[in-house]
């Protein structure tokens, strides 16, 4: 499955100049995050359950922004929500500065939710998110604490991003193509898993007497 995807955009960025067409231009207005996002941090609800129950929303950590695996419930309306149309950063930890998606359901302690000011539009969000992803080796390199790792604030919120015209073709190529390599990313990272599974599978018949 992944091969199939893969194979046509193999072809298309090999046969054309990707590079040229999805650079911004030299006069294409820069904003500075700060700008663009409010961010509100999450934090432990008094009581989080292990076993779903009605109505329950998911407890958003690492874990499930990035595998979509939940460990934890909220059975009330204690916490920080988060919704799709939000952005996830890890703020503290070793993985500081990793950013995800945002799911419905209520936030970590360790990250923050970034939700766009009015001025932008939401069709913008997946081109942000792939902003943040391609700056994440800085944002993590940059941050501070000696005991537990932070974002620095300074850092991140400087950070300045180029936003073409939305309605451009070259914004709509940087959000197909990212988007199509995100897709076969996931399928892959699902493959190997299966792959793994089944060694394991295979390994412990044969030593399991």
């Amino acid at each position: 499955m992944s091969d199939k995807l893969l194979k046509p955009l193999l072809d298309y960025l090999s046969n054309n100049d990707i590079s040229s067409k999805l650079r911004p231009p030299p006069n294409c207005p820069k904003y500075r995050l700060k700008d663009i996002f409010t961010a509100q941090k999450g934090r432990v609800p008094e009581t989080l359950c292990s076993v779903f129950k009605n109505q329950a929303k998911p407890y958003i950590n690492i874990k499930a922004f990035e595998r979509g695996i939940y460990d934890y419930y909220v059975q009330s309306d204690d916490g920080v929500p988060v919704d799709e149309d939000e952005l996830v950063i890890v703020w503290d930890g070793a993985r500081s500065g990793l950013v995800g998606k945002g799911q419905n359901g209520i936030l970590g302690s360790t990250l923050k939710k970034l939700t766009l000011k009015p001025a932008f539009s939401k069709s913008l969000l997946p081109y942000f998110y792939f902003f943040l992803q391609q700056q994440y080796p800085y944002i993590n390199r940059m941050g501070r604490g000696s005991v537990i790792k932070h974002v620095d604030p300074t850092t991140f919120w400087n950070l300045e991003i180029p936003i073409p015209d939305e309605d451009s073709e070259r914004f709509e190529k940087i959000t197909k193509i990212v988007g199509a390599i995100e897709m076969v990313e996931k399928h892959t990272q699902r493959n190997l898993k299966l792959v793994r599974d089944m060694k394991n599978a295979v390994l412990n018949q044969s030593f399991n007497f």
